[in-house]
């Protein structure tokens, strides 16, 4: 899945499009899991509700970073740094006037789908507001830049083994690694009979979805797709029995907030699941307890807020973090020490030939 994840998004004129479509604040629309381009034979999926994200407490928190590390001209110290985005915000124009959008107004959700962990079927769906003339106009700038037709959709390809991609809808675009990607998505959104919003349960991945309702990062595998990830990856006999696991991150109160559900085929394999998490938080516990390693003790306090609870053949986590500690997590990430207050601090540009 690693693989198929780089390959899809580590196309250079598609990363930095993407970065910049999701790191500045913008007004909020629906970004949540649309059920009607769902298979109903994918294996796993990793669904961004861009639009509740970027209405979030966490991405007060981000977003000035992200432009810190893109201007690349300031250490940031403090919550609501006086740090000036204008370079980032005229990428953004620029690149809004390529593609006749309006970024990042016009980006909604995005949505990784796997039907296997191999080398292919994985597609990425894009829910945006899109000027569909201005987009294949600039792709045909390129000479090598290829289109056919497929069942009344265009599909369109900037030459071979590249990133191809085709509307599914006015606001729906999917790429993929592969032309045959994509002819599989569209052959499912073809069909006569889709499940609309209301019917998510119909959808093997969204099945008990609702209670994740309001999260922003959704992650779901089906049974079929643990077993194959399983005999991919060898992982641990522990995750064997389940049967199908849900996650999302979203935010309560003053904490970002890790939900899971671990659905497992008996009650003892639910006992054995939770005994296993609560194994790994006393680990976690007893690893600080043996020296005086801050960052030791950061893991154990976050790991001691974690609960674990068993229902019905199945295992809940809740795990929550307190969000000043993940602005302090980011700001030690980036490189500086978190102080009382906002300040920042002027960083000198790097020497020639010298990688920040």
């Amino acid at each position: 899945m690693k693989t198929h994840i780089i390959n899809l998004l580590g196309r250079p004129a598609l990363v930095p499009a993407l970065l910049l479509f999701l790191f500045v604040a913008r007004p909020a629309h629906a970004g949540r899991v649309d059920p009607r381009y769902i298979p109903p034979d994918a294996k796993w999926m990793i669904h961004l509700d861009v639009d509740t994200l970027v209405q979030s407490k966490t991405w007060s928190i981000l977003s000035p970073r992200f432009h810190m590390m893109v201007n690349k001209r300031q250490f940031v110290i403090g919550m609501q740094p006086p740090l000036s985005t204008q370079g980032t915000n005229d990428n953004v124009k620029t690149v809004s006037q390529a593609l006749g959008m309006r970024l990042p107004e016009d980006i909604h959700a995005m949505t990784l789908i796997g039907r296997s962990f191999d080398d292919n079927g994985v597609v990425l769906l894009i829910k945006a507001t899109v000027d569909r003339d201005r987009l294949t106009g600039m792709a045909k700038l390129s000479p090598q830049y290829k289109s056919t037709q497929y069942r009344g959709f265009e599909l369109d390809a900037l030459g071979e083994n590249t990133v191809c991609w085709a509307f599914l809808s006015p606001d729906v675009i999917v790429l993929a690694q592969t032309p045959e990607d994509v002819k599989q998505q569209i052959d499912f959104v073809s069909q006569t009979t889709q499940p609309t919003q209301s019917e998510a349960s119909d959808v093997p991945l969204l099945q008990n979805a609702e209670q994740f309702q309001g999260a922003s990062v959704f992650l779901y595998t089906t049974a079929d797709g643990l077993q194959e990830l399983q005999k991919q990856e060898q992982l641990s006999p522990i995750l064997t029995p389940v049967k199908r696991f849900q996650a999302c991150i979203g935010e309560r109160d003053d904490d970002l907030v890790l939900r899971a559900v671990l659905n497992v085929d008996t009650d003892e394999s639910a006992r054995q699941v939770r005994g296993a998490l609560e194994g790994i938080r006393a680990l976690a516990t007893l690893t600080a307890s043996n020296g005086n390693n801050p960052k030791a003790q950061m893991v154990s306090d976050l790991a001691s807020r974690a609960t674990t609870s068993v229902s019905q053949k199945s295992v809940e986590v809740d795990w929550p973090v307190p969000l000043s500690t993940v602005e302090t997590f980011i700001d030690t990430f980036l490189g500086h020490h978190h102080a009382h207050g906002a300040k920042t601090l002027t960083r000198p540009a790097p020497a020639p030939g010298v990688s920040d």
